[in-house]
């Protein structure tokens, strides 16, 4: 069940909701995840990832497997530079933006570039096209899978991953929030980010809220030959008294413990 959630990270990341720089400033929002200790279902620590601050400003993210640096202008973030496998593995993502919202990300992988561009629709909905640069002949092509991130309240409802013709796959996820506050609401420019970002098992780094249950459904083609299990989470938390979540406990669709996730500020 790891590797189908490890899966399904990329497409659950979402926010649209803008933060002025005057609330980014507000001393009253310096309520900030510190530490977040991962455990499995034996309750057994097997990740701690820490973070550093300047103000609300995140300046970077450390576990024992991923180093990540950040640079903003302004309230903005506009890059981010990965080291993965102890130093072998570099990832660095250029952002850039429109009014506010995320327009593309350039992102290098030891040497590969893949550009993601953000459509707005309009109507609450935003799509995400895939583009690869070929260093050998310069040019760029497009994936023939997309994305397509609807969102409400600051929160995503629903997205839709179209797997390509190869595949003939459309996956349709579904969130369900509470009414509390998200661990990383007051840092500054995560909520832009859409699903870029990825703190290794935290799926909705750039809501407004805290996501409470996640179910996939999934509508194959005459093509398809994949078999699909079952996919839904149910997560459970525990709060502080400011409506922070301190524990987050994750069920699967048999009512199972996969995590259990506990958060310091």
């Amino acid at each position: 069940m790891k590797k189908i959630l490890f899966y399904y990270l990329p497409l659950l990341l979402l926010l649209l909701n803008s933060c002025s720089t005057e609330e980014n400033k507000d001393s009253t929002s310096l309520i900030l995840p510190k530490k977040i200790i991962y455990k499995d279902q034996n309750n057994k620590t097997y990740q701690t990832t820490t973070f550093t601050y300047d103000s609300n400003k995140i300046v970077s993210v450390s576990n024992e497997f991923v180093s990540i640096d950040f640079v903003y202008d302004g309230y903005r973030i506009v890059k981010e530079i990965q080291y993965r496998d102890n130093g072998n593995s570099y990832i660095e993502k250029s952002y850039s933006y429109s009014n506010d919202s995320l327009k593309t990300v350039t992102k290098l992988l030891n040497g590969k570039e893949t550009r993601f561009l953000y459509i707005n629709n309009g109507d609450g909905s935003i799509k995400k096209e895939v583009y690869n640069f070929d260093n050998k002949t310069g040019k760029e092509s497009k994936c023939d899978e997309d994305m397509v991130f609807t969102h409400l309240n600051g929160n995503i409802v629903k997205s839709e991953y179209n797997w390509g013709d190869s595949y003939d796959v459309i996956s349709n996820s579904y969130y369900e929030y509470d009414k509390n506050n998200n661990v990383f609401k007051n840092v500054t420019g995560l909520n832009l980010l859409i699903d870029q970002l990825d703190f290794y098992n935290e799926i909705n780094i750039s809501s407004v809220n805290n996501i409470t249950r996640y179910r996939v459904h999934h509508i194959q083609g005459s093509k398809s030959t994949i078999v699909f299990e079952p996919f839904e989470y149910v997560m459970k938390y525990e709060y502080n008294s400011e409506g922070y979540p301190i524990k987050k406990t994750t069920y699967d669709y048999a009512d199972q413990i996969i995590e259990i996730i506990e958060y310091t500020y």
